[in-house]
């Protein structure tokens, strides 16, 4: 057979997929259903062969279409120990791994938000390893216009090409629903989220106050700094007895909570994206939130939104947004069909016509 004849060989792809390590993160879930999903792709696709960098427990757990890479300390003090890949990418801007011997780097950034969290000195070397690996890049993606907009103004970009890919998500569904151990006995409102300063719980107490006929249930780690001053906060207030700090909970538990609250609140301040306004859409609740950040690109008028950070008025505009959204049940249709449009399929399809641009 000819040289000419002969098939060429598949572009070799590293796909970094750390983030698994911390299962219940917004990032965790990137990897878990990204990877899912390109695993399930693989085997039709026959110009490129995809290894996946993960956590040693997580080797195979993709099947077998896909190759693995154990993460350990040594392939990270020493990138040069890596096996040479045509493209590398990485699906956040905290690259732990170094994209040795990669003729090709691709990676995303989700947001910028340790610019309101962190010191202006922490910032600084952030903001600098960043910029290491944008100039190490052939391609950049963002997880919204807000983000772009945050990485233009912080960050130089130059010439490498930026596009906006959303994030897919998927909240998982059960049939029949398993009552959790605990449930209040009150109507109750929802949040979801690692407790962080961004986050801006501490409004919601101010709320809860001003609502006495319901209950708040917090889903997320809040064994942090800002779930810490939460808690002092909460010791002080009338509404202690009735805001329940549930941690991290199974997914399934997750569900019911979001199928079973009144609504869904959101009083994040800073946003890549966000998921839990599109979970609540998905399962067909309102969900409140602030315009700030990303959040309205992501909600658009599916959403219900408060106009002030004061307990007082975000109470009045949350029974007057309930009552509204009763007696327009078009609304909660409407808010599915918009969250539904964030599927994994699609994000992956982006991402693989991205690849192959990038391995001519």
């Amino acid at each position: 057979m000819s040289s000419s004849s002969a098939v060429p060989r598949p572009k070799r792809v590293l796909v970094d997929l750390d983030r698994l390590r911390e299962p219940t993160s917004g990032l965790g879930h990137v990897a878990l259903y990204f990877g899912e999903r390109l695993a399930q792709r693989a085997p039709s696709i026959r110009d490129m062969k995809f290894t996946f960098l993960v956590p040693e427990k997580d080797v195979g757990r993709f099947g077998d279409a896909v190759e693995y890479v154990a993460e350990s300390k040594w392939l990270k003090l020493f990138p040069f120990l890596h096996q040479k890949y045509d493209l590398w990418y990485c699906p956040h801007q905290d690259v732990a791994y170094s994209p040795a011997h990669a003729a090709r780097f691709v990676f995303t950034i989700n947001d910028l938000n340790f610019l309101k969290e962190k010191s202006p000195a922490r910032c600084r070397v952030r903001l600098r390893r960043i910029q290491k690996f944008i100039d190490r890049s052939s391609a950049i993606t963002a997880i919204s216009e807000n983000t772009v907009a945050e990485v233009q103004q912080n960050l130089q970009v130059r010439s490498t090409p930026l596009n906006v890919v959303y994030c897919g998500l998927e909240l998982k569904t059960f049939t029949p629903i398993a009552q959790p151990a605990f449930v209040p006995q009150r109507p109750f409102f929802l949040t979801v989220g690692v407790h962080k300063h961004t986050k801006n719980y501490r409004v919601l107490v101010e709320l809860m106050e001003e609502l006495p006929e319901y209950d708040l249930v917090m889903l997320g780690n809040c064994k942090t700094p800002a779930g810490v001053e939460l808690q002092e906060q909460l010791s002080k207030s009338s509404a202690e007895k009735r805001v329940h700090l549930l941690g991290i909970c199974s997914e399934q538990d997750k569900y019911w909570f979001y199928k079973n609250c009144a609504a869904v609140l959101f009083p994040s301040i800073s946003e890549g994206m966000g998921y839990p306004p599109l979970e609540a859409m998905q399962a067909r609740r309102p969900v409140f939130v602030f315009r700030e950040s990303a959040v309205p690109e992501i909600c658009g008028p599916h959403a219900l939104y408060w106009s002030s950070q004061n307990g007082s008025v975000m109470a009045s505009e949350l029974r007057a947004g309930l009552s509204h959204y009763a007696s327009h049940p078009e609304m909660a249709e409407a808010a599915y069909a918009h969250g539904m449009t964030f599927g994994w399929d699609p994000v992956v399809d982006k991402y693989l016509e991205l690849f192959r641009q990038h391995l001519k």
